[in-house]
């Protein structure tokens, strides 16, 4: 009788239930659906807890394509067992294979595909994992908090306005400038007292050494790196970005206006910048040599002041760096042991653009990128006040380390980024600059003077918004730690898989119009086995004996009885009732269900023609003798 139509059918809510499920997971991640909300808290509370329901959900999902894969395996074969003859062995692997069962009694050819087959089998449920586990990702679009869209606030960044340029704009920083000292640090508009030792430092470690994108520290307390150069903007983060104390923000991102100076340093063997050999030297010799370095800028600039060294002026490094005419100009005149800085120029070039600057709150680091813009962008400080003071602030620098007798510390400063420059490229650089001492050199001050006057103007950013309070708000971006539900590559493997699962469901159904023909019988079910086993009569016995007799052994009943597992057995529906009966292999005649007492005859029979053949064995034995 044939099967009932809703157990051919039962995969299909099975099969509606992974495809709506992976059709889910599909649409959350094509929308980049994530919560930052009520959702993201339970996870986060609830670790534990929620990777036990996702292992319960995976597994369940996962054993309901293996349990789909293996009816259709099972009424392929069943349909096959009413068809042809099958050998009880393989008959067996079918049974472990519907019922995802480890057989050791199987033969190895069929032992090895049945272990491959139950590895595999354990994949969907693995994938399943991947694809409905929380995953934690940055978000900013939009934030959402407690279920409510939350809008980002401004950042104040600073202005220089004529609200506070009588702070920065006509000082002669000479003369010092105010200061504030409390627990975020140092803040002035006299840097090149307060902040020299700070901006000298990390003007000495400029380059990186590795070819790494260096990082040092923001120049206050506020415990913030930069990655890369500072460009002088940033100065807010830490100092007044105390918003960001919602939960799970991880970062914030936002726009400010600043300087990007460009330096640019070579050699002019004609430059007027030079340690003069007049000198002050008292008689008694309990004194060091006063030198003057003096000169004339290419840009019109003079500038002099005075340097010491005891007997010569050979430790002796003068800086100078001056605006004037619209050039930006700065000149080292070196003593002999500093040979490969003198008679060094640099032109410096201050871009007013817009930054981006992203701000890792986790990390405590930051990132300043220019951003490229086909419209000019507005100076901050139309006067050019602000860029004439910075380039002096290193001069102040020179000055006041003039008269270090054992060393230079500018001179220091400069050769220690210059070591950085040679450990990171070497004569290994592919750019031919860096395969010669000169070119080695410059690059190591170029970029020394360019951390100067990034941290010079990082300060006086820093002063405005901690002394002179002269800020403009700038829209932030709050970055917040959300959860979305899988990794995209599970999810598509996992929707991949099902897929295939579907068409060939569907490849199936179309092939055997609906299963048609498929008997009641299954060989998995024991209680249909000894029925149908039993509907047969004893042909499947008889021929086990005969198997047996010719090997000189008995059936044990061990599952692992090969001479047994080669007995070919088929599905008989032509009677009133099904039976499984045993179909000879030498000649293809199918044994009857109902021939208990013509498979005695046959037996009687082959043992009567026996016994003559034996017989005539011996007679003719007998004669030769």
């Amino acid at each position: 009788m044939e099967e009932d139509r809703w157990i051919k059918f039962i995969a299909v809510p099975g099969l509606f239930l992974t495809t709506l499920v992976t059709s889910l997971l599909l649409g959350f991640d094509r929308s980049h659906w994530s919560n930052a909300g009520s959702f993201y808290e339970a996870v986060t509370n609830n670790r534990a807890t929620t990777q036990l329901f996702v292992q319960i959900i995976s597994n369940c999902l996962g054993a309901l394509q293996i349990r789909i894969i293996c009816s259709l395996f099972n009424f392929y074969t069943r349909l096959r067992l009413s068809q042809r003859p099958v050998a009880l062995d393989l008959l067996k692997f079918w049974n472990s294979v519907s019922g995802i069962r480890l057989d050791w009694s199987l033969p190895t050819r069929t032992f090895i595909p049945l272990v491959a087959f139950l590895l595999v089998s354990l994949v969907p449920g693995a994938i399943w994992a991947g694809a409905l586990t929380p995953v934690p990702i940055p978000t900013s679009t939009p934030t959402t908090l407690y279920g409510f869209h939350h809008s980002s606030p401004d950042i104040s960044v600073p202005r220089y306005g004529m609200k506070s340029n009588y702070l920065w704009g006509p000082l002669d920083f000479l003369e010092g400038g105010l200061a504030v000292r409390n627990e975020k640090g140092t803040f002035t508009y006299a840097p090149n007292y307060e902040l020299q030792g700070t901006i000298l430092n990390q003007a000495a470690s400029a380059s990186s050494s590795n070819e790494s994108t260096p990082r040092h520290a923001k120049i206050d307390n506020s415990q913030y790196v930069y990655e890369g150069r500072s460009f002088g903007v940033g100065s807010s983060v830490g100092l007044v970005d105390s918003f960001i104390s919602k939960p799970n923000a991880i970062g914030y991102s936002y726009n400010e206006i600043g300087y990007q100076a460009q330096v640019h340093c070579i050699k002019n063997d004609t430059i007027d910048w030079a340690i003069s050999d007049v000198k002050v030297n008292p008689q008694d010799g309990s004194l060091p040599n006063i030198y003057l370095v003096s000169g004339t800028l290419s840009n019109g600039a003079g500038n002099r002041y005075a340097a010491c060294g005891f007997e010569n002026s050979k430790k002796i490094v003068a800086l100078v760096g001056q605006a004037m005419n619209g050039k930006n100009i700065f000149a080292i005149a070196a003593g002999s042991d500093y040979k490969e800085l003198n008679q060094t120029q640099c032109t410096v070039d201050f871009k007013p653009t817009n930054f981006s600057i992203k701000v890792n709150t986790t990390a405590r680091v930051i990132a300043v990128t220019p951003l490229a813009s086909k419209r000019s962008v507005v100076d901050m400080d139309g006067s050019g006040n602000m860029t004439a003071i910075t380039m002096r602030m290193p001069t102040s620098f020179s000055q006041q380390n003039a008269c270090n007798l054992y060393t230079s510390i500018i001179g220091n400063t400069f050769n220690y980024n210059i070591k950085n420059v040679v450990s990171a490229h070497g004569t290994n650089s592919h750019d031919p600059m860096y395969h010669d001492v000169l070119g080695q050199v410059l690059m190591g001050v170029e970029d020394s003077l360019t951390s100067m006057l990034d941290n010079v103007l990082l300060a006086y950013s820093s002063a405005q918004l901690m002394i002179a309070n002269d800020t403009i708000a700038s829209p932030t971006t709050i970055i917040t730690q959300a959860v979305r539900i899988g990794a995209p590559a599970y999810i598509y493997i996992i929707a991949a898989i099902n897929f295939a699962i579907l068409l060939l469901y569907l490849i199936e159904l179309a092939r055997t119009r609906g299963w048609k023909g498929l008997q009641r019988f299954d060989y998995t079910d024991i209680k249909s086995v000894i029925v149908g086993t039993s509907m047969g009569g004893s042909s499947v016995a008889n021929a086990t004996r005969q198997a047996h007799d010719l090997k000189q052994s008995r059936w044990d009943g061990s599952s692992g009885d090969r001479v047994v597992g080669k007995i070919a057995v088929h599905l008989d529906n032509t009677g009133d009732d099904l039976a499984l009966v045993h179909v000879s292999k030498t000649n293809g005649i199918r044994d009857s269900k109902h021939t208990d007492y013509e498979m005695l005859a046959h037996a009687e029979e082959a043992s009567t023609n026996e016994d003559m053949a034996s017989r005539k064995r011996s007679s003719f034995t007998t004669s030769s003798i």
